[in-house]
């Protein structure tokens, strides 16, 4: 269970905002959290189960929001989806080893 969890691109007003409140939730990758805008009902959890390939998966694109509720998973990009976002779909999936059983 992810609880409630949204990770879009971080933009400048996340990145200003930044300075004055603790909005976003930093991951185990510099690179990721200086991309992305990660916040959460259930911080320790993604913390633990977003292991370095899934972060690493993720941040090779820049258009990509990934929203979990509970147990259910949904990537968008902030474009028309083309065939190649549909290849970073398979991408993302086959890195997320917290899915296996």
């Amino acid at each position: 269970d992810l609880g409630n969890t949204s990770i879009r691109p971080e933009g400048k007003v996340e990145k200003f905002m930044a300075h004055f409140y603790n909005l976003d939730i930093d991951l185990h990758d510099k690179y990721f959290n200086d991309r992305y805008f990660v916040k959460s009902d259930k911080e320790e959890e993604i913390k633990t189960v977003f292991n370095q390939s899934f972060l690493d998966t993720l941040a090779k694109f820049d258009n990509l929001l990934f929203t979990a509720n509970g147990y259910d998973l949904y990537v968008s990009f902030t474009s028309p989806m083309t065939v190649e976002q549909g290849l970073v779909i398979i991408d993302i999936f086959k890195a997320s080893t917290f899915l296996s059983p």
